[in-house]
């Protein structure tokens, strides 16, 4: 996102900007959910009784219904949220156009991706942003990768 931030001209700065805030909140909300699943899930699972194991159980990231099931969701809603933020950015050549259009369709499963944690049958639509991340990370990779060449080349 930073990278984003840097490749916007002046005028579109200000998508880029809110596509980084989303992109930080969700960093912290990620970082307290994988940290605390290996700090406290996963030692419980190891202790091996039943009491410890349904314990861990509630709380951990892949059981619906759970608090760190919830917050995971709301986490990557708010990135899905910052690629679509992001996506204003792009708007020049065809690389930059379909960046623009993976940015955007990552972006629009952010309420799918939050519902699915109220509705879990969501997740299965939810589930499509293991394409577009990967596609709009690729294609923004390229996009980079050419600009970096020109400007050293």
């Amino acid at each position: 996102m930073v990278s984003i931030h840097s490749y916007a001209i002046d005028e579109k700065k200000i998508w880029s900007h809110i596509g980084l805030v989303f992109a930080i909140a969700y960093m912290v909300i990620q970082t307290i959910v994988y940290f605390s699943e290996l700090t406290v899930i996963v030692p419980l699972l190891f202790k091996g009784d039943i009491f410890n194991t349904v314990i861990a159980a509630l709380g951990g990231v892949g059981i619906s219904g759970t608090f760190l099931y919830s917050i995971n969701g709301f986490g990557y809603g708010l990135m899905s949220l910052a690629t679509l933020f992001a996506a204003p950015v792009f708007a020049g050549g065809k690389l930059e156009r379909w960046v623009r259009w993976a940015l955007t369709t990552h972006g629009v499963l952010a309420p799918v991706i939050i519902s699915a944690v109220v509705y879990p049958v969501l997740i299965y639509i939810g589930a499509m942003w293991l394409l577009t991340f990967r596609l709009s990370t690729l294609l923004l990779a390229a996009l980079l990768r050419r600009v970096s060449a020109q400007r050293n080349g």
